[in-house]
This record gives C-alpha cells, structure tokens and sequence, in this order.
C-alpha cells in the first residue's frame, strides 16, 4: 500500500499478529520514495517537473493515526490530490 506524504513516524508493527503466527517473518521498515506527481508536455516530450514523497507499507504494519482513504470496488486507495501536494 502507498500513502501520500512521508508518515514513516506514523507507523508501526501489528505486535499482537505477529506472536500469534507460527510462521517466522522479514520485518520491514517502510520505505519512503519521491514519485512523479506532475509532468510539463512539449510537443511530443514529457518531463517530469514535481515530485513527492509517499510512503510504502509491506506485511504487518498498522497506521497509529488515521490517514484519508477512498474505497473503490472494495480496493482502498490513499487520497491524493494531484497538484496541491496535500492529501
């Protein structure tokens, strides 16, 4: 899952999850990477021209505060609104 923004201190593990399975697992950090959000377009080229940050989540995490989210077929999708930068 991708969330916009860099909220790697909003993250944590699912402690509770992760004792009860039997099963050991990789504990992964998140991992925070600056996508391309906005494009200028001359005649046939596009170039890249914003950037942001958004943050990777992998496995057992869990979010400690809430982050805006949208559902669409039952698929949930962060919020971002291209352009102004804040979800």
């Amino acid at each position: 899952m991708a969330v916009a923004g860099d909220i790697s201190k909003d993250v944590g593990f699912d402690w509770d999850s992760l004792q009860k399975t039997s099963v050991s697992q990789t504990l992964r950090a998140p991992v925070i990477s600056k996508l391309i959000v906005d494009f200028e377009f001359k005649d046939t080229e596009r170039k890249p021209i914003n950037y942001q940050p958004f943050t990777f989540l992998f496995g057992e995490h869990i979010l400690r505060s809430p982050q805006p989210a949208y559902s669409f077929c039952g698929e949930i999708v962060p919020l971002y609104c291209i352009g102004d930068g804040q979800p």
